[in-house]
């Protein structure tokens, strides 16, 4: 792992456009749905993290594409939370020993069925969130679950298309 990545603490413009979300409705799905993002530095400003970042790209990828409401997205992406630096760490160390990026599938989020919040936050356990590390698992996961219209989440493109986001605004600045 490389630990600057999960390290940085970017300005929220930055972690904005690396998770190619407006800074309006970053702010919004903050406020208003209650996803958790973020700590503020000593002068009150949000500073946001690789994990942050990536929990933006996952909200915008299931409200923009899969057309979820920004409640039902939050409540996954708070549940997906904990788990995303261990995940990241993975993906990052699995590129750094091939020798290069991998933009496959897996791992993968599999929610199956409908999250609530207050339920999930009643009884501390979700039985709708799931994690895949191949197509078998997927597979198995999927099986009979047709009825109950499975979401899909591919992890790795979007931790990657952060991670490359924020490489390339590094290159950017002026040295």
């Amino acid at each position: 792992m490389q630990s600057s990545e999960f390290d940085a603490k970017e300005r929220a413009g930055v972690a904005y456009r690396a998770a190619a979300v407006s800074p309006m409705t970053a702010r919004t799905w903050t406020r208003t749905v209650d996803l958790a993002l973020g700590h503020r530095d000593a002068g009150g400003h949000p500073r946001y993290d690789l994990v942050d970042m990536v929990c933006l790209a996952i909200m915008k990828n299931l409200t923009q594409d899969a057309n979820m409401g920004a409640s039902t997205a939050a409540t996954i992406v708070n549940y997906l939370r904990p788990n995303l630096r261990e995940i990241i760490d993975a993906v990052i160390q699995e590129q750094a020993e091939a020798g290069r990026w991998s933009w496959g599938p897996f791992p993968c989020a599999v929610v199956i069925g409908r999250p609530l919040a207050n339920q999930a936050k009643e009884s501390g356990r979700r039985h709708w969130l799931f994690f895949a590390q191949d197509a078998e698992a997927l597979g198995l996961l999927l099986d009979g679950s047709a009825l109950k219209c499975p979401v899909v989440i591919q992890l790795v493109p979007l931790i990657n298309g952060v991670r490359l986001a924020l490489k390339n605004s590094a290159s950017e600045l002026p040295e």
